[in-house]
């Protein structure tokens, strides 16, 4: 997927603000023409007394956050007001670009500790990749983690991470178990014996890796092969440590309305305790 178009979320918190700054590297960076900055504020805002002089006041920030970017990143943003319901209202909008960017906390972080925040609320209704800022950016990504399961979700993830960081490292790990590992060793089968189960596993992930890799589009030159045993979430924030890690791409798992509900354990456990940036990005539906 070739990103054209970009809607930046925006409440002014500390987090936007890194988001609106991520957004603006990447739109200079990619060569995006189209990059919305969008604020959205309930219809009760709008009906409310002394609501004119409150809009322009909310235009003026969207306007001086949107100055700082193209100040500090050459980008443009365009500054956006919608009405309405936030969730709502950036659901809506997503539709209309090709990739959403949200700050990983709004203004009110209890209150989305309590209700999930809006950005993972987000990444389950939208059918668009959405890349959550956390860390606050000084340079394009260097170090990119792509943990895969050699679905389509994982090709998608793998090929728009190589997308929107043209110069990072991708770093494409995955975390392979050998089945009943623990049941066997309950029941006493040598160490050996699961040693070389261990063993074949490795090759058959190393095989469907090489297979991953082997499509069109992907920068071969750019991309270093981990392959680890042991639980998936574990050895990501182990890798993440260890590479430095600026950027993690995961595939969302979801094809349908209900999937999209039904985050995988892995995605939801990168949303919330990733240190860094996280790009979600769903697979193209399937026909049927």
């Amino acid at each position: 997927m070739t990103i054209r178009s970009m809607l930046v979320a925006s409440d002014f918190s500390e987090h936007a603000r890194r988001a609106a700054l991520r957004a603006g590297l990447l739109a200079r960076e990619l060569g995006l023409r189209r990059a919305v900055l969008l604020h959205a504020a309930p219809d009760s805002f709008f009906a409310a007394a002394g609501a004119a002089s409150a809009r322009r006041a909310l235009r003026a920030r969207l306007a001086d956050l949107a100055r700082e970017v193209r100040t500090r990143t050459g980008a443009s943003l365009i500054p956006r007001l919608a009405r309405g319901p936030v969730l709502d209202t950036l659901t809506r909008a997503a539709a209309r670009f090709d990739m959403v960017v949200i700050g990983a906390q709004g203004q009110h972080p209890m209150r989305d500790f309590a209700l999930g925040s809006t950005a993972e609320r987000l990444v389950r209704r939208v059918h668009r990749p959405v890349l959550v800022v956390r860390r606050r950016p000084a340079h394009g990504y260097r170090q990119a983690l792509v943990p895969v399961d050699f679905s389509a979700d994982s090709r998608a993830a793998l090929a728009l991470a190589a997308g929107i960081a043209p110069r990072a490292e991708l770093n494409v790990l995955h975390a392979f178990e050998v089945p009943f590992e623990g049941k066997m060793r309950f029941a006493g089968v040598a160490e050996e014996s699961i040693l070389k189960f261990r063993q074949q596993a490795r090759r058959e992930a190393r095989a469907q890796m090489d297979a991953l890799l082997a499509g069109p589009g992907l920068p071969r030159g750019r991309i270093t092969l981990h392959l680890a045993h042991g639980y998936a979430p574990v050895l990501i924030a182990r890798a993440q440590e260890e590479i430095s890690t600026d950027l993690v791409a995961i595939g969302k798992h979801g094809t349908s309305a209900l999937e999209d509900l039904l985050l995988g354990s892995v995605t939801l456990h990168m949303l919330a305790m990733a240190p860094c940036d996280v790009l979600v990005v769903p697979a193209r539906r399937r026909a049927g």
